[in-house]
Parts: C-alpha cells; sequence; structure tokens
C-alpha cells in the first residue's frame, strides 16, 4: 500500500508562509497519476468525507482529461431524524424609528410543541473502526482511493490501516507547510523522487 500525502499550496500572499516538504514529487504529479489511473480504466474511488467535497475534487477532475467513468465515490445514504420543536409564547419586535422616535411591534402568535422530519447527511472517514472495515470492504479490488480534507486533529485517519492492496491519495486542508510525502511502496515515476 502507497499513501500519498498532498498539502496544497495556498494562494498568494498567506503561500510565502508556508514550509515547503516533501520527496520531489508535486501536486500537478499526483493529479496526473490519478488521470493516468482513469485513462487505464483503473478503478478511482473518492470517499465523500464533508459537505461539499465531492464538489470540490469534481471540479478538479473537470479541469483536465479525466475519464469520469473511471470515478466513483463511496457515500453513505443520508439518515432521517425526527427533531422536537419546542412550544413558544407570543412574541413581540419592536423597531423604532430615529428620526421621530415612532414605534413599530410586529407580533409572532405562539405555537405548540410539534416535530419535525429532517434529513441528515452522513459523511465517511477512518475515524472509527466501522467505517474503515465499512469503506475497506466497498474499496477491495480498486486501485486507488482519494481522501479529500480529512480531519487528522479530529481522527479522521485514526483507522486508515484497515486499508488493505489499495493506493490512497490524501488531499489535506491548506495549513502551514506544502508539497507532497509519498508513504510506503513507491515506484519510480517521472517527476518523482524517493
Amino acid at each position: 500500500m502507497k499513501i500519498t500525502h498532498v498539502h496544497p499550496r495556498a494562494g498568494a500572499p498567506w503561500c510565502k508562509d508556508q514550509t515547503p516538504i516533501g520527496n520531489g514529487c508535486t501536486e500537478a504529479d499526483i493529479w496526473e497519476e490519478i488521470r493516468e489511473a482513469t485513462m487505464r480504466d483503473d478503478v478511482v474511488v473518492f470517499i465523500d468525507t464533508h459537505q461539499y467535497a465531492w464538489e470540490e475534487f469534481f471540479e478538479e477532475l473537470t479541469k483536465e482529461r479525466f475519464d469520469l467513468e473511471a470515478v466513483m465515490y463511496l457515500t453513505l445514504p443520508p439518515r432521517k431524524k425526527l427533531l422536537h420543536i419546542p412550544a413558544h409564547g407570543p412574541i413581540s419586535y419592536g423597531l423604532q424609528r430615529a428620526s421621530d422616535g415612532k414605534k413599530f411591534v410586529t407580533e409572532e402568535p405562539a405555537t405548540p410543541a410539534t416535530t419535525k422530519e429532517i434529513e441528515v447527511q452522513r459523511y465517511l472517514d477512518f475515524s472509527t473502526k466501522q467505517h474503515a472495515l465499512h469503506i475497506a470492504q466497498q474499496v477491495s479490488g480498486k486501485s486507488l482511493v482519494v481522501i479529500w480534507e480529512p480531519d487528522v486533529e479530529a481522527g479522521d485517519l485514526d483507522h486508515l490501516r484497515e486499508l488493505k492492496n489499495v493506493d490512497v491519495v490524501i488531499f489535506h486542508r491548506v495549513s502551514e507547510k506544502c508539497g507532497v510525502v509519498v508513504a510506503g511502496r513507491v515506484e519510480k515515476r517521472a517527476g518523482c523522487r524517493r
């Protein structure tokens, strides 16, 4: 298993404050590696880690020539949840015009307690062994897994070791460092040095 950590470069002027790290690979090299995987008909699996993650990744895919038929994304179905909304008495809001002191009052009537069904979006990460095993089962036999901006401090990668026999690319959030670090099995590639 090869794990590639991509720490993106921030936009100007913040990029000058980032510390370069890595072993010679660039973010562009990693995007090219993902593109080549899609062109070889290897399956690239994107893990839906948070709201807007898929949209951000998909935006990058549409900038270049990727075979989108070879890209899948793994997500959890939304869950229905019943919320209790407590009763509240009548509420009045008052505004006063500064020029002449005239008052305007708006009244909201009392409402009884009620319930409301909502849909809660759910996302995947490697913070629990249960999620990690579910992801590992779903990506078995695939060639490349992409994880977008995990919250490492919150433990989103704690059980990453549950993935076996698959290469992983992790695009981290913009931070104080930038560059690409490749760990694990590394093949000689143009543009990347060990």
